[in-house]
């Protein structure tokens, strides 16, 4: 029910939508397992408060803070929790959220809540309110003692400093976390998530704030490992290489994507191809290449745009195509943005 609610509310039946809404209530207040009755309720409550129903969906969250507090399995319990928390800060209710926070008492769990509640507020665009609790979370991942949950809750906070543009934070924070395996692959994840939110030519350029030898090589890593074979062109190759100097499984890796984007996307010739096949050993690629030919003839990438800007009409389309496409090879556009575009138009 209220997933239907949620749907007319979509459509712009509201008076449906709140009719159903008031039903699956109903039903949800007869739930007898606390733990499933309290995710129900968050989740009621966050579609009245989606209708305007402010009153009601405070209401909502009280009931299920009180559910809560009913269910035995701690891990359970802490989850709806931190479920709860966050739905505070969902509806904008900040002071509530960080004062339900802060009247627990583990390290571990505020810590992990306090940046779940963080993530919300930057993705509400509250970016001042977002670097408090994000440090809030980092002053009490500080205080757990032993070293696995420290580096569990951890490994965490530096992506998020880092989607905050809060640069000068995450390499110290990442050298907090006590166990190497994960401190690396914290470093991994922060360039995997600076390639998703900025392309991959800023992302590399982020390279700059890490001063130390081992975030540079393990950021690098994710990096090369996060690259599609779309943006894998050679403008992407030259400009990666000089900094994975050092790093030949990773020089390996970023090798074998361009190799696969000149077979799929590129128009590479057969000489370089079969340089390509020489080294690399993409025979594979080839043999794919070879079965599909047509299905490559037709592919709309910004890599290939002079083999097909042609079929575009509109002289004006064709321009912003080619604009598209230079940002793309700039690092300013992902090709996953240009593709939508595309798509769009064709």
């Amino acid at each position: 029910l209220k997933d239907i609610s949620t749907e007319l509310r979509i459509q712009g039946k509201i008076d449906d939508s709140a009719m159903l809404i008031q039903e699956a209530l109903a039903c949800a207040q007869g739930i007898i397992d606390e733990t499933d009755k309290s995710n129900t309720l968050k989740e009621i409550s966050t579609e009245l408060y989606k209708q305007g129903q402010l009153e009601k969906a405070a209401s909502t969250i009280l009931e299920s803070i009180e559910c809560s507090s009913g269910i035995n399995v701690p891990r359970s319990k802490s989850n709806a929790l931190r479920d709860i928390s966050i739905e505070f800060a969902k509806q904008g209710k900040i002071k509530e959220s960080l004062d339900f926070v802060n009247k627990r008492k583990i390290s571990s769990w505020k810590s992990e809540s306090l940046k779940d509640i963080s993530i919300e507020l930057r993705l509400q665009g509250k970016i001042e309110e977002a670097s408090s609790v994000i440090q809030e979370a980092l002053a009490c991942a500080q205080c757990i003692i032993d070293e696995s949950s420290k580096s569990r809750v951890l490994k965490f906070i530096p992506s998020e400093l880092a989607n905050q543009g809060n640069w000068t934070l995450v390499e110290t924070t990442g050298f907090e976390i006590p166990q190497l395996a994960v401190r690396h692959r914290c470093w991994k994840a922060i360039a995997e998530e600076t390639y998703k939110e900025t392309g991959w030519q800023s992302s590399l350029e982020k390279l700059q704030e890490l001063k130390s030898d081992e975030a540079r090589l393990f950021y690098l890593k994710g990096w090369a490992e996060t690259v599609n074979l779309q943006e894998a062109d050679a403008v992407c190759l030259q400009e990666a290489l000089s900094h994975l100097v050092n790093d030949s499984e990773s020089i390996e890796n970023l090798l074998q994507k361009h190799a696969q984007h000149e077979v799929f996307f590129g128009n590479a010739s057969k000489e370089k191809i079969n340089r390509l096949n020489r080294s690399l050993n993409i025979q594979w690629a080839l043999d794919i290449v070879a079965n599909f030919p047509e299905e490559r003839e037709v592919s709309y990438h910004s890599s290939n745009v002079e083999t097909w800007i042609q079929e575009i009409e509109d002289e004006n389309d064709r321009e912003d195509i080619l604009g598209w496409a230079e940002k793309v090879s700039l690092g300013k556009m992902t090709e996953e943005k240009f593709q939508e575009r595309i798509q769009r138009m064709i």
